[in-house]
């Protein structure tokens, strides 16, 4: 049987967000400062740097790495949140092949430490974020919570299914509401440069040639990163009672080949594709069933994949001093 949400008054002690000089992470800062809320954020120093939210007088940013369980536990302490936002993660299909276990190390081990330090210090509510990747190669037009998670196909992939049933085992032992987000194929400022829309960008405004995987009848559906700042936000103002999981997608599927198109056409140039042949763990079509979210949160996507790229590819000429 579901558990219901219920709505409460939007708690007001401080928030600490874990990878929070990252793209999803630097982004809830933002917002959740200019909400007036009080912050703390961790991250690790090879990546703490423009993203880094030092210029918020309630923002605090501690470096330190999760998988260091004592340093984790004492920032904990220090500031004694009343919500986690736990962002930190190795991110990546492709480059988890490389370093598994840099990815089981940082996402189930340090999941394990954020989760303990939470339960040590009395948190509230913990808020993580997962992947659509948990679903595997779905043969399902639409990937919906309720269904059963296929076998997954990386090792990042395999990390993000061991760290939601961690989050599980975590309510059933402590009782502490935990909501873990799906994501869909994040895209907005400040991505990383292994990202698609970004690697698309890059490469057409310099002239370059991309490597694109597949004959273009990929498809994913594209989340823009303020949506999922939404979501977030909507999950702290809407405590769940236990676990629970929700699809944060756009609610559209697109292919590879009409992505593309749509970055040419926002640039007015063409790309120079090099065609190489499908990538191992590359999953042939993402589609998130966002209702229930829609349902318990509210939740519903306002950028859509077009406006997203014309703000992106904005965003992109203004960082490198262009038009």
């Amino acid at each position: 049987m579901l558990q219901t949400v219920t709505p409460r008054r939007p708690p007001e002690g401080p928030i600490l967000i874990t990878g929070a000089a990252g793209f999803i992470g630097s982004h809830l800062v933002d917002a959740l400062c200019a909400r007036g809320r009080i912050v703390a954020g961790i991250d690790i120093s090879s990546i703490a740097d423009e993203n880094t939210p030092s210029n918020h007088a309630k923002c605090s940013f501690h470096v330190i790495d999760i998988r260091d369980r004592a340093a984790t536990e004492s920032v904990f302490l220090r500031v004694r949140p009343e919500i986690v936002l736990h962002f930190a993660a190795c991110a990546g299909v492709r480059a988890s092949f490389q370093d598994p276990d840099r990815y089981a190390s940082t996402n189930v081990d340090g999941t394990a430490n954020v989760l303990a330090a939470s339960a040590s210090t009395g948190v509230g509510h913990v808020v993580v974020a997962s992947s659509s990747s948990v679903y595997g190669d779905s043969s399902l037009p639409l990937f919906r919570e309720c269904d059963p998670l296929g076998t997954p196909l990386s090792p990042y992939a395999t990390t993000k299914v061991a760290m939601e049933r961690l989050c599980r085992e975590y309510v059933d032992r402590t009782g502490t509401p935990v909501t873990c987000l799906r994501l869909f194929s994040v895209f907005g400022p400040r991505q990383r440069s292994d990202l698609l829309i970004h690697r698309l960008v890059h490469a057409i405004e310099c002239g370059t040639t991309i490597p694109l995987y597949g004959d273009g009848s990929s498809r994913r559906d594209y989340t823009h990163v303020t949506d999922v700042v939404a979501a977030v936000i909507a999950a702290i103002e809407t405590r769940p009672i236990g676990f629970r999981v929700y699809n944060i997608g756009g609610g559209r599927s697109t292919s590879l080949a009409e992505t593309v198109a749509l970055v040419e056409d926002t640039t007015g140039r063409r790309a120079r594709i090099e065609r190489l042949p499908p990538q191992r763990g590359d999953i042939d079509q993402t589609w998130a069933d966002i209702s229930l979210a829609g349902r318990e949160l509210g939740f519903a996507p306002q950028v859509e994949l077009p406006l997203g790229i014309r703000q992106y590819v904005d965003w992109w000429r203004r960082s490198r001093g262009g038009a």
